[in-house]
């Protein structure tokens, strides 16, 4: 099991039991010896059709796998649950797969 998939069990159950704020979901991933680093950033869609941005928050693990979720303004909850992704293999993605999954998640982004 990778890191980010041990990391999202316990962020999402934690976020939804106590609604954690801060960096108190942050300290229990330490707690846990979970090593990672926490990226929060702001991306926007050059689009006219669509008005607000997103605020991406991500943790990459050391086995390379990673966590993460997203922000708008148009979402009722503003943060969509945690997600784990496993990690690039540079091996198994080929260039057509990579744009492929830049398609798709650029059209995620804009479902939002």
């Amino acid at each position: 099991m990778l890191d980010a998939e041990i990391a999202v069990k316990l962020l999402n159950r934690l976020l939804l039991s106590s609604g954690a704020v801060g960096s108190q979901y942050l300290e229990m991933l330490r707690e846990g010896r979970l090593n990672f680093s926490h990226q929060i950033g702001r991306v926007m869609v050059d689009d006219l059709s669509n008005a607000y941005p997103f605020d991406i928050e991500m943790l990459i693990f050391s086995d390379g796998s990673r966590a993460l979720r997203i922000c708008t303004e148009a979402c009722p909850r503003r943060w969509t649950d945690w997600v784990a992704l496993a990690p690039a293999s540079s091996e198994t993605r080929s260039n057509e797969m990579s744009r492929k999954s830049d398609l798709e998640a650029a059209r995620f982004l804009q479902s939002y």
